[in-house]
């Protein structure tokens, strides 16, 4: 926890560009990785430093690194609706490309909070790097049968290409698909953090 602190004092201390950003290569790795740790206060200790990160580098810098925090099913939860609310605070434009496995992953937990986070994350994910980037993901072809039925069905939610292949009369049930990431953006910025209670 000490450690996280420092880190995130050393963040506050030297500023963005180019101030800790020259250093987020060697810092960023470990610390998101704590995110997964067993003990909740470490990973609660870590969210808070990240805070002061991102407030000095913003979260495009920290999206190639988030994938760290989702090597092990502790801090799932706490991570994705921490991105989740970092991203949907802002107006940046973001490649998410660096999400699509961790989102999938998420999708397949046991754990139900993790997948309404992580199907949330989707609809942000499909927007930015398009529906065929997370459809044709590593994850998603080494899904097995059952899991990639799953799968299928719920990425096919957010494909709003879908509706120009549709006749008329199949379009207003189309309509949600594209309503669907306005109201992910919404619901995010009207909580003020995201409960993970049952994540354990």
């Amino acid at each position: 926890i000490k450690s996280m602190d420092l880190m995130g004092m050393l963040a506050a201390a030297m500023g963005g560009n180019p101030g800790i950003t020259r250093h987020l290569q060697s810092l960023l790795p470990k610390m998101i990785s704590n995110v997964s740790d067993n003990k909740s206060v470490v990973r609660e200790a870590t969210l808070r430093n990240l805070d002061t990160v991102v407030a000095q580098v913003g979260i495009k810098a920290i999206l190639p690194f988030a994938p760290e925090a989702f090597h092990k099913p502790q801090g799932m939860c706490d991570m994705m609706g921490w991105m989740l609310k970092q991203i949907t605070a802002g107006s940046e434009k973001l490649d998410m490309a660096p999400m699509v496995e961790p989102v999938i992953k998420c999708l397949l937990d046991r754990n139900a909070a993790v997948r309404s986070l992580a199907e949330q994350m989707l609809s942000l994910t499909v927007e930015s790097v398009g529906i065929a980037a997370v459809r044709e993901s590593p994850s998603v072809k080494k899904a097995g049968q059952t899991a990639a039925k799953d799968l299928a069905k719920i990425i096919e939610k957010y494909d709003t290409n879908s509706i120009s292949t549709m006749p008329p009369a199949s379009t207003a049930a189309s309509v949600p698909a594209k309503e669907l990431v306005q109201r992910t953006k919404q619901t995010a910025r009207k909580k003020e953090s995201l409960s993970c209670v049952t994540a354990g």
